[in-house]
């Protein structure tokens, strides 16, 4: 016998979305440290049984470099003036992470906002999408100490001053531009990006709206 499939009467309304560009501008550095790819490589073989060699030495020149996020094609050799014309980036999902954990404090639900807007990046050669970071990266050189362990020192990326343009979609029935740039506002102050930031009890990589477009 056959049957027929009827639909249930539902009623689903066009999915309405708006673009938002806000100009965010540092209020405090913004450290980078990407995770390296000769780093994962050396996990990765780790895991799969494969001998690693002895340790390397320490390079802060390359752990500086390597810490950088690049929307320009890294050059196997990395001077100075490679830096100035270079341009860098920071991962669009690290500004939505802020934002989403600035709403889970202001006692929103994580899941409602993630669903409401998308931030927009470019594609690197990595193939992650960044925010283009405007500013000039400087090494600096930190005495860190991990979980205890004995100190070690570090070398990273660090951007100040810096400002960066976001693209940002929205549904529109889900939230409206005015709660966006509260929310990044929020998220700028007491979340931030990147390393040592106020989420992790530093006071790094805060950001503030400067103006929405």
């Amino acid at each position: 016998m056959k049957t027929t499939k009827q639909t249930l009467g539902l009623v689903i309304p066009e999915l309405e979305t708006g673009i938002i560009d806000l100009d965010v501008v540092g209020v405090s550095p913004l450290v980078m440290n990407k995770f390296p790819a000769k780093a994962r490589q050396q996990m990765l073989d780790k895991h799969m049984g494969k001998a690693t060699g002895p340790k390397e030495l320490k390079d802060p020149w390359a752990n500086f470099v390597g810490s950088l996020h690049w929307l320009s094609k890294q050059p196997k050799k990395v001077t100075a003036a490679v830096l100035a014309r270079s341009r860098f980036g920071f991962p669009s999902r690290g500004f939505k992470a802020s934002v989403l954990d600035a709403a889970l404090q202001a006692q929103l639900k994580k899941t409602d906002v993630r669903r409401a807007f998308w931030v927009y990046g470019e594609m690197s050669v990595d193939g992650d999408q960044l925010v283009p970071i405007v500013g000039r990266p400087v090494m600096r050189e930190d005495v860190v100490r991990n979980f205890g362990m004995k100190p070690d020192v570090r070398h990273r990326g660090e951007f100040w001053p810096w400002a960066a343009r976001l693209r940002i979609e929205y549904v529109k029935d889900a939230i409206t531009p005015e709660q966006i740039v509260n929310l990044f506002n929020r998220a700028g102050r007491v979340c931030g990006i990147g390393e040592n930031r106020p989420q992790k009890g530093g006071d790094w990589g805060m950001f503030k709206i400067k103006r929405q477009g």
